[in-house]
């Protein structure tokens, strides 16, 4: 399956149902399937890039 790296567009906590713990504001890297494509046409999540960590 394709992954997908998402955010909480809310204060609203989205639980993952694969880890059954909430997403962090931060954002999470997830397989991508029906339930995270519901939860974006609801605006719940959004997908983003990755921040890459910065090398010190």
């Amino acid at each position: 399956m394709k992954k997908i790296f998402i955010k909480p567009t809310t204060d609203l906590l989205i639980i993952d149902p694969e880890t059954n713990c909430p997403i962090p504001k931060e954002g999470v890297e997830v397989e991508d399937g029906q339930y995270w494509q519901r939860r974006l046409l609801d605006r719940d999540i959004t997908i983003e890039e990755p921040k890459k960590s910065k090398k010190q």
